[in-house]
């Protein structure tokens, strides 16, 4: 591992647009390349945008070996840089997922997670993912939270435990909830020793405020606004192992504990 520079690219998506929210993706990480940036991090559902009707998602959600895959891994081969970007994935049953794809410089897809805590009305937009992957990357193993799923401490401890030292997560994170967002980005990262990089929309109705905290809990870049704009933060990825070997949170952690946490949520589900 090895030190990155990572950006964030805070977007203001046009919905159901995806050649106008590709051409702004595909400049942004042009740009964020020409900063010397190794990743570039969108929001949630960059691709079609996340106020989306369903009608309208059923007509441009695509296989994973569709446009916006192809995109995404020209524009990362093109200027050498990984871009995390997301979409609304068609599955094998025709369900539509809401997922993110991890695209590395040689232009191949790397990781993929889908959303396993949908929001609200996205319940009835989307159907459900099952797993947290963690995958591997040049800069070390890393994992995709998207928006709501960092909400929940256990997806984060869950890649923690499985090697993450680094948590994107591409969200679209309302104004009244800005306090969490600036919480779950810290709590997420000093309770894992990890990096957590959040991309956030850049529009009236989401927060901004895109940053990354670090292994100690402490926000290392963050946007002041709701502006578009590129946030850059350049990150020592051996801080987290020595993070790691200063805190024995792992190391300590009792097995009968997160029984007992498995047994309370199935006794507070049948209650």
């Amino acid at each position: 591992m090895r030190n990155v520079r990572i950006a964030l690219g805070q977007m203001r998506a046009v919905q159901g647009d995806t050649r106008a929210n590709m051409k702004k993706m595909e400049a942004m990480a042009a740009g964020a390349a020409a900063g010397g940036a190794d990743i570039i991090c969108f929001p949630e559902l960059s691709y079609t945008g996340y106020f989306v009707k369903k009608d309208r998602l059923l007509e441009i959600a695509e296989r994973e070996d569709g446009e916006f895959v192809r995109g995404i891994c020209e524009a990362a081969k093109k200027n050498g840089i990984c871009i995390v970007a997301g979409f609304a994935e068609r599955g094998d049953s025709n369900d539509i997922y809401n997922t993110a794809v991890f695209a590395d410089r040689q232009g191949k897809i790397a990781g993929k997670a889908r959303k396993v805590y949908l929001w609200k009305s996205e319940k009835k937009r989307f159907k459900q993912g099952e797993e947290f992957p963690v995958f591997e990357t040049e800069f070390g193993r890393a994992a995709i939270l998207i928006c709501y799923d960092l909400e929940f401490p256990e997806p984060a401890r869950i890649a923690a435990l499985k090697g993450a030292r680094m948590i994107f997560c591409p969200a679209a994170w309302s104004v009244p909830a800005r306090n969490r967002w600036d919480l779950d980005l810290k709590g997420s990262s000093l309770y894992n020793l990890l990096f957590t990089a959040g991309a956030n929309f850049a529009d009236e109705l989401c927060c901004g405020a895109s940053g990354v905290a670090g292994p100690d809990g402490r926000m290392i870049a963050q946007s002041p606004g709701q502006e578009e704009e590129l946030v850059f933060a350049d990150l020592d990825m051996e801080e987290a192992d020595r993070q790691r070997e200063n805190i024995p949170y792992f190391a300590d952690l009792d097995e009968g504990v997160l029984q007992q946490l498995a047994d309370a949520a199935r006794d507070y589900r049948t209650e």
